[in-house]
Formats: C-alpha cells, structure tokens, sequence
C-alpha cells in the first residue's frame, strides 16, 4: 500500500467486560482502527478452547484484520480472507446459523480518504472540521433486540421476574432473529460463512475534512441511548476528546449498577462490554507539529 498521506495520532482505547468473559477486541495499525463485538453462539456447547466462542472469534479476528489491512486490500476482501482462516480452524460443518459472529466496525486511512466500513451495531462517530458529527451505524440488530426488549418488559409487567427468569422465557425470541442473521429479511453480520461480508454499510470521506473518528460497541454507546449520560452524538465525542474514555465509562458503570433489575435504563441484561477507540487523523506534517509540541 501506497505511504498514507495521513495517520492516527494518539489512539485511545478502552474495553471492559460486562460479565466473566470479554467478547469485544479493539486493534489499532498504521492504517486502521478495529472494533469488534463478538455475539455469544445460541448453540449447545463450545467449539473452541476458549470461555466462549465469541471471545475466540473476536480476539483472533482483530489481529488478522490489523495486519491485512496495512496491504493493498479491500476491506471486504481482508475481512473475507481472514474469516476463511478461522473457519478452518473452527471446523466446516454446519452451526445451524447458531455459532459466533460479531460486529465489525473498521475506519482506514487510504491516501488522502478515510474509509468506514460498519457490518452490524456498532456506533462510529466521525467529527469533521467543520464542527459536525456524522453518525455511522446499522440499525437492523438494534430493531430486532427492541422487539425482543419489548416482549421482555411486557412479561415482566406487574411481576416479581428478574431480568435472568425474564429473559430465559424470550430465549426463543433470541434464538429465531440469530437464525436471520445474513439473510435480506434479518441483518448483516460477521460470521464463519463470510456471508455478510459485502453487504456492509459503508462511507468514504476526504481525510482533510476529518477531525478525529471514535469506534465503540453497542455496550459502550449505551451511555447515549440508554443509561442518557449525554443527549446527542456530539455530545458524547466532544466528551471523549475532552476526558478520554475512561470517566465515561465510569459513569456508566455506576449507573447502570444501580439498576440492577434492568427497569430504570431498560435492556436486555445488566451489563455489556463496553469498548471504545478514539483518534485524531491528522496530516503527517501536522502530526510532526502536534509531536513537537508535546510535554
């Protein structure tokens, strides 16, 4: 790949686990940022050695994906070649459309544009020099999770069900939009079969007029569209380039700590993992500038 005319400076990253287990990998490389949410197999059992398949799928594709990316690729092509590999190793016989998958959320530095390329729920906010916030996000999983949250809180009404009782009795629920995963009538998603992978959202922006690109999981993004930390998009990256992402995703935390039982802040479980990436994209002159300046 040709040297880019710009690059990130400063990469801050973040990611917590919502339970034991992490299912989000974050990766940063010269050219790209990597936000992956991996989504836990409905299947019986496990394929792989790891606490879950989805952690494994999710912590072996962001370093493929970082070192596949600096070559002269398409990002679909990239993400393609590196789910082969781990379909491989995961084994060729079928899941029953039940085993891992994940949310693939890259920005790539190209020459002069910036590349975003969104499969599944993960929110991407690009601020612009000109002051503005564009918002890149599919909201095919989310609609899906709604119907299901909304059968949720319907059986929990005027009951004593906790989240765990109340949400084994819509496993069925879960189990039916997983099986719509990479079909027209469902959503887009990462998984084993690479069936997704050219069906992503995607947008291509002069690198000039960008200021700086945030990644986060669904988890993460909460903060807006749940716990209601901040109001608008805006607001939450002008508060990561202000404090970074960890008091955030303290407040977060705290937040929906106090609910427990899921009603405050309604959602499918107490907790998510939660992951953030936030850089500059500046010009490599102006990234010698900014070093200089540096304490």
């Amino acid at each position: 790949m040709t040297a880019p005319a710009y690059s990130w400076f400063q990469p801050q990253s973040l990611s917590v686990p919502g339970a034991l287990v992490n299912e989000d990998a974050v990766a940063v490389s010269a050219s790209s940022l990597i936000m992956i949410d991996g989504a836990t197999g409905l299947a019986a059992g496990r394929r792989t050695g790891w606490p879950s398949d989805a952690q494994w799928l999710a912590h072996s594709l962001a370093p493929l994906l970082a070192d596949r990316l600096d070559g002269d690729i398409s990002i679909a092509d990239a993400l393609g070649q590196c789910l082969d590999e781990l379909r491989i190793e995961y084994g060729d016989d079928d899941d029953g459309g039940l085993g891992p998958s994940a949310s693939v959320l890259i920005a790539r530095i190209t020459g002069s544009e910036l590349e975003v390329y969104s499969l599944g729920d993960c929110l991407a906010l690009v601020g612009m020099a000109d002051g503005s916030v564009a918002s890149i996000r599919d909201g095919a999983v989310g609609e899906l999770d709604a119907a299901v949250l909304s059968r949720l809180q319907e059986l929990r009404r005027g009951t004593d069900l906790a989240i765990d009782q109340a949400r084994a009795l819509v496993q069925d629920l879960l189990v039916g939009n997983r099986k719509l995963r990479n079909r027209p009538e469902g959503y887009w998603i990462a998984d084993l079969s690479a069936a997704g992978v050219g069906h992503a959202l995607t947008r291509t922006l002069p690198a000039a007029q960008v200021r700086d690109v945030a990644l986060m999981t669904d988890g993460y993004a909460a903060a807006l569209d749940v716990a209601r930390l901040v109001g608008t998009a805006g607001e939450l990256l002008q508060e990561l380039r202000r404090s970074g992402p960890v008091p955030l995703m303290g407040a977060l935390v705290a937040r929906l700590s106090d609910d427990p039982s899921c009603t405050a802040f309604p959602r499918l479980k107490p907790m998510d993992d939660s992951s953030v990436v936030i850089a500059r994209l500046l010009g490599n002159t102006d990234a010698l500038d900014e070093a200089t300046r540096l304490p």
